[in-house]
């Protein structure tokens, strides 16, 4: 398993595994996700942001990427206090994992990762042995 941060080259696939999970959900009777951006113009504009800042990430397991998460300094007002948001802090936000690699404990992957980072400053990726996971 590889994690990397993704490039302006990556905004499609990014907005590719955003709208397989925007279906999905939908299946399932939520609209979770389908309101983060309004439309596809603020969706892609977003997303640019997010690759071109250095805050999207991608996460590959073998040749296939299986999932995207976006780490930053941004908090959620309505999940954080201001006290809290006082505190230096990166949030993870927008852990988008495809179906196909569900249930195989990415978020708690990438958890783990990115707990590692923002305390060790580790370099672009990290790739993980199959016995870590």
């Amino acid at each position: 398993m590889k994690i990397y941060r993704a490039t302006e080259a990556d905004v499609s696939l990014l907005l590719e595994i955003r709208r397989e999970s925007i279906d999905w959900l939908a299946t399932r009777n939520t609209d979770q996700w389908a309101s983060d951006f309004p439309d596809e113009e603020q969706m892609l504009a977003g997303f640019a942001a997010d690759a071109g800042n250095g805050n999207a990430w991608l996460i590959d397991d073998g040749d296939v990427t299986v999932a995207t998460v976006t780490l930053d300094a941004a908090a959620q007002p309505a999940i954080w206090t201001p006290q809290e948001t006082a505190e230096p802090a990166r949030y993870v936000h927008r852990l988008t994992v495809r179906r196909p690699a569900a249930g195989q404990g990415l978020g708690r992957v990438s958890d783990w990762w990115f707990d590692l980072r923002v305390r060790h400053a580790a370099g672009s990726w990290w790739t993980l042995r199959d016995d870590m996971i």
